[in-house]
């Protein structure tokens, strides 16, 4: 079995500018409010897993963050993938 994350781990997110408590506080939701909680699934409070932030280490290295066209590493690695999880192998 993998490693185990704390999805109940409290990551306040107001004031990071996070467009979603952004709007909430401009709609008149008190700053420092930890009741109100926010419906969104795209852009969610849990911190990212250790194995993802050491993957973007290197990419990111250079300090430009952009959209990058795939290498052949990652239609190697995505196909490897979908065999695993469609065929078990």
């Amino acid at each position: 079995m993998g490693k185990c994350y704390d999805f109940n781990e409290y990551v306040d997110r107001k004031n990071s500018h996070a467009e979603k408590w952004n709007n909430m506080i401009s709609a008149g939701a008190p700053k420092n409010d930890h009741s109100i909680l926010s419906m969104s699934i795209a852009d969610m409070e849990f911190k990212c897993c250790d194995e993802i932030l050491e993957a973007l280490k290197e990419p990111i290295s250079n300090g430009v963050i952009g959209y990058d066209c795939p290498c052949e590493k990652f239609f190697t690695s995505f196909i490897k993938w979908q065999k695993e999880k469609i065929t078990g192998i």
